[in-house]
């Protein structure tokens, strides 16, 4: 379950990152903006570096995922619900990400992989804000 709403997950929260936003708080934990988040996704379109992303940069797009979908033409699945990342959110999906070497989508796939197998243990912050999003507990 955790393996196939994870990508889903992090795909929501990365199209959020063309829409415009100049809130202040996105300044705080390694800076945010439209550009920078775009400058580091196009880098490798076909299979961008998620990795490169610094917190604020995951607040910027968990609070703007909802609003790009639907500008694009992809709205998000209903039961799904992108919510605004705390700093301390933020920086955990930052921290995960790093501690399993995700680099990329590809390498977020196949940490899918690894967690449906078993062999990563994910942190009660990551799993929580899953929960959010789907609104289901997450067995553990």
């Amino acid at each position: 379950m955790l393996r196939r709403m994870l990508p889903m997950v992090i795909l929501g929260v990365m199209l959020a990152g063309l829409v415009g936003c100049t809130d202040p708080k996105y300044s705080n934990q390694g800076g945010a903006s439209l550009l920078s988040i775009i400058a580091k996704l196009s880098q490798n379109p076909s299979d961008p570096p998620i990795g490169s992303l610094n917190p604020d940069e995951w607040q910027f797009l968990s609070e703007n995922a909802a609003t790009l979908a639907t500008q694009l033409g992809f709205p998000l699945p209903p039961e799904l619900t992108i919510p605004s990342l705390s700093d301390e959110q933020a920086q955990a999906i930052v921290d995960f990400l790093a501690a399993n070497g995700v680099s990329n989508v590809s390498d977020l796939q196949e940490l899918g992989n690894r967690i449906e197998q078993g062999q990563v243990v994910v942190p009660p912050a990551i799993v929580d804000i899953v929960e959010q999003m789907t609104g289901r507990q997450i067995p553990g």
